[in-house]
C-alpha cells in the first residue's frame, strides 16, 4: 500500500514530468510560429525552454538540490528577461525607464538569491 506522502512524491513526479514537456512543446510551437523573429519571441522561447529545463531538474533531483535551486534562479531571470522585452520596448522613454528599473531591482533580488545558494 502506497503511503500518503509517497502518493505526493508520485503526483509531484507526474507533474513535473508534464511541466517539462508542455513547455518544451510550447516552445517548438512558438519557433515554428510564421511570425517574425523579434526579441520578444526569442525571449519567450528561451523563457519555456528554461522553465521545462527547470522542471526536469526538480524532477530528477528533487526540491532540495542546488541544481534545482540554480535552475530556478535561471527560469526567473529568463521570465523577467521576456517582461522586459515585452514591456521596455514599445512604450514611451519615462515608461521604459520605470520598466527597466524594476526589472533591474527584481534582476537584483534574484542574484542575490544565488549568491545565498
Amino acid at each position: 500500500m502506497i503511503s500518503s506522502a509517497e502518493a505526493w512524491d508520485v503526483v509531484g513526479l507526474a507533474s513535473n514530468t508534464a511541466c517539462a514537456a508542455a513547455c518544451t512543446i510550447g516552445a517548438i510551437w512558438l519557433a515554428r510560429s510564421p511570425s517574425s523573429w523579434r526579441r520578444q519571441r526569442i525571449a519567450g522561447i528561451v523563457a519555456l525552454l528554461t522553465t521545462a529545463l527547470w522542471a526536469g531538474v526538480l524532477a530528477a533531483l528533487g526540491a532540495e538540490s542546488v541544481g534545482t535551486a540554480a535552475a530556478e534562479s535561471i527560469r526567473n531571470l529568463s521570465w523577467l528577461a521576456l517582461l522586459h522585452a515585452l514591456f521596455a520596448g514599445g512604450v514611451d522613454r519615462e515608461s521604459a525607464q520605470r520598466v527597466r528599473f524594476v526589472i533591474a531591482s527584481l534582476v537584483f533580488a534574484e542574484l542575490l538569491q544565488c549568491t545565498l545558494l
